[in-house]
């Protein structure tokens, strides 16, 4: 991660589509959205940078990935479609793109926004759930991005269907949070708080709570993939998004994270193929 820096037509894809999603999300219900996880409240101060600009680094990274990778027409397979800022830059760039996401989880929440995908970028929405619903599609690159630490039970079984959908030759793309950053390390030390989400958001969602209910460390991660026969091609540990408007303390935080061991960063980003 030292010396990446996306291309100029990813940088430019990314950015529209912030631009584009930005009064969408200021007129999301997060009421709705938060129903099983309340954590998604506090998202109601700035939605945009809570939703993107939070995020926009692993955003570019995955997008940089396939525009290097693959030629222009292949395609892309992103489970979990939420807000859709890889579909829709994807699309831009010029792949084909499908979603598949169960969309009852979000009531009526994410209406608008499905149907500036299906009707301006011709994303493929999948209403099917990705573990039990029979998956009749492949792709050149599958997506599990900051998926694997929503579900209740093993990842083996989402890793396994998501396998069925990656062509021959074809690769993964699986990321997740870091359970085991700097600021969580000291926040369990001088604090006694696990890295888990806060209680009371937790206490107050509606069952099944679909927070983050596991993340992984490095070591869980390359485990979960190898076990589930997967090859790992890269496997970096990066800061997700700017440090723009952060606090001074989590802005000097970030600074020790970025000079200190690569596992004190906390986003786990991988490419894999089937190995």
């Amino acid at each position: 991660m030292k010396n990446w820096s996306p291309t100029n037509e990813v940088t430019r894809a990314i950015l529209e589509t912030r631009e584009e999603l930005s009064p969408f999300l200021y007129k999301l219900d997060l009421e709705a959205l938060s129903l099983n996880n309340r954590s998604y409240l506090a998202y109601a101060k700035d939605p945009l940078r809570s939703f993107i600009d939070h995020e926009i680094i692993r955003y570019m990274k995955t997008a940089d990935f396939i525009y290097r990778t693959l030629p222009r027409g292949a395609s892309v397979i992103d489970i979990g479609l939420f807000i859709p800022v890889i579909p829709i830059a994807l699309s831009k760039l010029g792949y084909q793109v499908a979603s598949v996401e169960k969309l009852a989880f979000y009531g009526n929440a994410l209406n608008d926004i499905i149907t500036l995908i299906t009707n301006r970028y011709h994303v493929c929405v999948y209403d099917l759930d990705v573990l039990t619903d029979e998956l009749p599609i492949q792709a050149d690159i599958v997506l599990l991005l900051a998926i694997l630490e929503h579900l209740n039970g093993t990842p083996r079984y989402l890793l396994g269907r998501a396998k069925s959908m990656v062509k021959p030759d074809g690769y993964m793309i699986v990321e997740v949070p870091n359970a085991a950053t700097l600021s969580r390390r000291l926040s369990f030390l001088l604090k006694g708080s696990p890295p888990f989400p806060p209680f009371a958001d937790y206490y107050h969602s509606e069952y099944p709570f679909s927070g983050h209910n596991r993340e992984y460390t490095v070591r869980d991660l390359q485990f979960a993939l190898q076990q589930s026969g997967l090859k790992i091609v890269q496997l970096e540990v990066f800061h997700h998004g700017t440090a723009d408007g952060l606090p001074w303390k989590s802005r000097l935080l970030r600074a020790i994270e970025q000079i200190g061991p690569a596992d004190w960063r906390p986003s786990i980003w991988s490419v894999v193929k089937i190995g």
